[in-house]
């Protein structure tokens, strides 16, 4: 799913939002299960260009502007799922730090 920034500067991405939820989730149940994890870790914060998809999918919670052949401001903004993953991981960390006390 390719997602351009939009005139007022807005980048919706909540399939990202729902793509790392049901990701936890699962993390959720192994640990439930016994598995001991140490830490999730997400492909990248700022978008990196994946070559594969011609470089129109844009992976990270904060959209560069960049254009591959026409160059770009180089300006960040946060996504949707910028705020998204904070509080995914906010309440992630309260269960893991509830559940180990």
């Amino acid at each position: 799913m390719i997602k351009k920034k939009t005139e007022d500067d807005q980048i919706h991405d909540e399939y990202r939002i729902h793509y790392l939820e049901e990701h936890l989730k699962e993390l959720g149940k192994a640990i439930e299960e016994g598995c001991e994890v140490l830490a999730y870790c997400t492909w990248s914060f700022t978008d990196l260009l994946s070559w594969l998809n011609g470089y129109q999918k844009r992976y990270g919670f904060v959209y560069v502007d960049r254009e591959e052949e026409e160059g770009g401001t180089l300006n960040r903004y946060k996504k949707i799922a910028f705020t998204g993953i904070r509080v995914l991981s906010n309440l992630m960390g309260r269960i893991c730090i509830n559940r180990y006390k």
